[in-house]
C-alpha cells in the first residue's frame, strides 16, 4: 500500500479547503480554499487527462472530442512545450465529459490543451499540490 501524504491548504481559513487523497499517486491534492469556484471551458481532442500536474503521472484517459470542462483551479507544474504552446500551467478539472470516456472527475490537463484566454485566466484560484 503506498504511503499517503496529507495535503494542507496554505491560504485562507484553516479547514476551508477541500482535500482529496489520491492513493495511487501517493500525493494529496487540495482545491483552493473557496471551494465554490468553477470556470466553464473546453479541452481539445487527444488531450491527456492525468491524476496530477505532470506528464510523468498516471494518465487516466485521452479525450476523443473537444469536450466541455469545469475548471476548479490552476497549478504551476511540469513545464511542457508542444504544438506551439509553452507553459507550466496545469488545470484541475472537477468534470470532463467525453463521448467515449464518459464523465471523468478530478483530473488534470496541461494548459496548452485547455481553452482559456490566458494561462491562467484572471481571477482563477491556484490549486495546492503536494
Amino acid at each position: 500500500m503506498p504511503s499517503i501524504h496529507r495535503g494542507r491548504a496554505l491560504a485562507g481559513a484553516a479547514g476551508a479547503g477541500l482535500l482529496l487523497i489520491l492513493g495511487s499517486s501517493g500525493s494529496a491534492l487540495a482545491a483552493p480554499a473557496n471551494g465554490t469556484y468553477s470556470y466553464g471551458s473546453s479541452i481539445d481532442t487527444n488531450s491527456s487527462l492525468r491524476v496530477g500536474p505532470s506528464t510523468s503521472l498516471k494518465r487516466v484517459g485521452v479525450t476523443t472530442a473537444k469536450d466541455p470542462v469545469k475548471i476548479d483551479c490552476y497549478y504551476h507544474g511540469a513545464d511542457v512545450n508542444s504544438g506551439g504552446h509553452h507553459t507550466d500551467v496545469w488545470y484541475r478539472m472537477s468534470r470532463v465529459t467525453d463521448p467515449r470516456l464518459g464523465t471523468q472527475y478530478d483530473v488534470w490537463s496541461w494548459g496548452g490543451n485547455v481553452n482559456t484566454p490566458h494561462d491562467p485566466p484572471a481571477g482563477m484560484p491556484e490549486c495546492y499540490y503536494e
